[in-house]
């Protein structure tokens, strides 16, 4: 019986450990807090979103405040593959800094 119980513990608390450290496949952006919009957010926005999403009409992304309060939902739209139409995409580099940028508004 002692055996049974031990081999029982034993493989429970195998299964644990290897469910704990198998990748779940979802990575996280790093937080970066150097960034910045001026320096880091304005010129991504400018490059890829702003001669269509500017201050006239539709959704807004030509400043802090309206790129604040549409970034997640931008940031899917890029995942997505929906925006920016046409062939020039988001390069990876500047989805990760919009993401980590995102994470600490």
């Amino acid at each position: 019986m002692k055996k049974v119980f031990f081999f029982a513990i034993t493989l429970f608390c195998f299964a644990i450990f290897y469910s704990c450290s198998k990748d779940s496949g979802t990575t996280t952006t790093p937080v970066d807090p150097g960034l910045t919009y001026a320096k880091d957010i304005a010129p991504i926005m400018s490059s890829y979103c702003t001669s269509c999403h500017g201050s006239s009409g539709g959704v807004n992304l030509s400043t802090k405040a309206t790129v604040i309060s549409n970034l997640t939902a931008s940031i899917n739209a890029i995942q997505r593959g929906s925006m920016p139409p046409g062939s020039n995409k988001v390069s990876a580099a500047d989805l990760t800094k919009l993401k980590s940028w995102d994470r600490v508004q």
